[in-house]
């Protein structure tokens, strides 16, 4: 498990729209694990939140290598991830609106 920050330690459905947070555990399956890691979410990972789904729907979620996907509340519930702030040196998730894409 990667070594939490200061911040508490919550679960990815948690998170809110414009969130930034580091994946410390996956409590999942060797396939959900599977899965997860083909997308880019693994222990270390950094993400963001860019919006959740009406009526407990998926969340919208941002890798840090700028990978974009939906994922499942139900799953999202197994992730436990840290909160992280936007503008320290080591929070480099790339930054969610209209400056943040490959032609900005």
């Amino acid at each position: 498990m990667v070594t939490a920050a200061k911040s508490p330690v919550i679960l990815l459905d948690q998170l809110r729209p414009g969130a930034h947070a580091r994946v410390l555990h996956l409590s999942v399956d060797d396939e959900q694990a599977a899965w997860l890691g083909a997308l880019g979410i693994f222990e270390g990972q950094r993400l963001s939140v860019l919006r959740r789904g009406l009526f407990g729907g998926p969340l919208h979620v941002r890798s840090r290598s700028g990978g974009e996907f939906a994922i499942d509340r139900s799953l999202a519930r197994l992730i436990r991830v840290v909160t992280e702030f936007p503008g320290r040196p080591d929070a480099d998730i790339p930054p969610i609106g209209n400056g943040g894409g490959a032609h900005g």
